[in-house]
């Protein structure tokens, strides 16, 4: 079970590595669909165009890397992803917005597809959409009890949202930040 939660965790990973690289544009395959179609394509690519079937990279093993496009003016900047206590990735992006989508994998476990995807905007806690100074997401990590917590730049803080299904409509709890760390 721990090495099949590295796999996937490498692949989400890359994910987000490729999502950001240059070189995903240059090795596109053919897309596959999601329930919501108009928001996210998925493409399958190959990370070493000189050796497609590579899957060794050091300490990690590949497992499937994707290029992740969308036309939505909302979707990009990817920063953070977590995997939800729900079995969802979840991501924050730089652009102030919440997104998730539900994680298909094969028999082995690897990531093959992302469907239903959704989006919505980070809330402050005055229950106002992030915006201006305040959008900029960086991190995203899932406490033992499913909430997750967010982590902003620009305007440094750190708040803490509810637990699948509610993350994405919830209110966040600021989190006090330690002067030493």
């Amino acid at each position: 079970m721990a090495r099949l939660r590295i796999k996937l965790l490498t692949t989400i990973i890359l994910i987000g590595a490729i999502f950001c690289s240059q070189v995903a544009c240059l090795l596109p395959r053919s897309a596959l669909t999601s329930e919501n179609p108009s928001l996210v394509d998925l493409n399958p690519i190959d990370v070493d165009r000189k050796h497609p079937e590579r899957t060794d990279f050091g300490a990690l093993a590949l497992t499937g890397a994707f290029h992740l496009s969308s036309k939505d003016k909302r979707f990009g900047g990817l920063s953070g992803l977590s995997i939800g206590k729900d079995g969802r990735l979840y991501a924050i992006s730089d652009n102030g917005y919440w997104l998730s989508a539900k994680m298909v994998r094969n028999k082995n476990d690897a990531l093959i597809n992302l469907l239903d995807w959704q989006i919505a905007p980070i809330l402050t806690p005055s229950g106002t959409p992030v915006g201006d100074n305040l959008r900029d997401a960086e991190a995203l990590t899932r406490a033992k009890d499913g909430s997750f917590w967010v982590a902003f730049e620009g305007v440094h803080r750190l708040w803490r949202y509810a637990a699948p299904p509610l993350t994405m409509k919830s209110v966040p709890e600021t989190v006090e930040i330690p002067a030493e760390i």
